[in-house]
């Protein structure tokens, strides 16, 4: 009984330091550094930015280009600013997507695959689940992880210029890219994309 006693309390002396270096890691260290040091920033950035928008060549000159801003947020807030822009004006053609097993498609598909009097086709979620699994649950144009729920259809000829409900003519896309595909004012577009709330929230 005093032997176990000991060992609960030798347990605890030894926990409480550790316990408090972790909270001094994740409340000090990490916000210094995160908020702080440029060079993690940038690092941060460039590695966010890759992994989670994968299929836009981002351009990081702007790191160089900055190095004159003595102001670490101002800095941060410029680079921010630039990388959005890019993902909002890169160059995006919908192509003619791949063709599905035709061992997956179903006995009215290709009835209801030609538009009729403005009507969706009642399996469009079904359409779109395919297109959604095709993509590898990614967005076409960035190639943003998406939910189910998160994906969106992108016709890549548009229904009212002779498109079809055809899987090949269904495209998946996010939100922000949706909306840059359909922008009249890309700048004031660029302004409501979630990547701007995105990258303000995570690092200013």
């Amino acid at each position: 009984m005093v032997l176990g006693n000991f060992f609960i309390i030798l347990s605890v002396l030894i926990l409480i330091p550790v316990i408090s270096l972790y909270i001094y890691r994740k409340t000090v260290f990490n916000s210094y550094y995160s908020k702080k040091d440029i060079e993690y920033f940038s690092y941060s950035l460039r590695d966010f930015i890759n992994t989670t928008y994968p299929k836009i060549p981002f351009s990081f000159l702007i790191l160089e280009q900055t190095k004159h801003i003595q102001n670490i947020a101002q800095r941060e807030e410029k680079i921010i600013k630039d990388i959005v822009q890019q993902y909002a004006k890169y160059e995006y053609l919908a192509k003619t997507q791949n063709v599905i097993n035709k061992t997956l498609l179903w006995s009215s598909y290709e009835i209801d695959s030609k538009p009729f009097k403005n009507k969706v086709p009642i399996d469009l979620k079904r359409r779109k689940n395919l297109a959604w699994k095709r993509a590898n649950y990614s967005c076409d144009r960035c190639g943003l992880l998406l939910k189910n729920e998160e994906a969106l259809l992108l016709y890549v000829k548009d229904i009212n210029k002779g498109g079809t409900y055809h899987l090949e003519n269904l495209a998946i896309v996010c939100e922000d890219c949706l909306k840059i595909h359909e922008a009249k004012d890309i700048n004031k577009t660029t302004l409501e994309l979630k990547i701007f709330d995105i990258l303000y929230n995570r690092y200013l």
